[in-house]
Order: C-alpha cells, then sequence, then structure tokens
C-alpha cells in the first residue's frame, strides 16, 4: 500500500521524496504539492509551478529489479501515465 504526502509549498517533491527516503519512507510513496519553488527536471532545469497550474509528484520507488534494468521505469510510467489519462479524457 502507498502512502500520500500531501503539502501546500515545497521548493521540490523530489527533494522532499529523498529526505522521506533518508528517514525509512516506504516504497510507492507520493508526495504531492500544491505549490513547487524550486522543481528540479532532467539536465539540472529547475522551475516555478503556481497552485493549480501543474500536476506536481514524485513517487519514491524503491526497485526490485537489478540496477542495469531502473532505466525501464521511466518507460513504464510513461505509458502507464498516457494511458490513465486516455481513459479519463
Amino acid at each position: 500500500m502507498s502512502r500520500i504526502v500531501h503539502l501546500e509549498r515545497v521548493d521540490s517533491t523530489q527533494t522532499t521524496a529523498f529526505a522521506l527516503a533518508a528517514a525509512g519512507a516506504e516504497d510507492r510513496t507520493v508526495v504531492v504539492a500544491d505549490y513547487q519553488a524550486s522543481g528540479r527536471g532532467r539536465r539540472g532545469r529547475t522551475w516555478e509551478a503556481s497552485s493549480g497550474q501543474s500536476l506536481l509528484c514524485t513517487i519514491l520507488v524503491r526497485p526490485r529489479l537489478a540496477p542495469a534494468q531502473w532505466p525501464a521505469y521511466s518507460l513504464v510510467a510513461a505509458v502507464s501515465v498516457a494511458g490513465t489519462l486516455a481513459r479519463t479524457a
């Protein structure tokens, strides 16, 4: 079962998830925020996201796969999100 941590404001959902992971948070802990001041993206990109403008979340995954297979998580997540959005549109 996953745990959802909903916060009004964070610097970064990813930074918050990393801190929770270091404190022993369980696999599939989800960090959701209404406002993010210093989000982190690929290639060092940052952004600010105002309330109600974006889906701001990070999911903590404690992989059960070999490290060489970890990149597959991004593809599986993308396909899952696309499928869910297609069903709800």
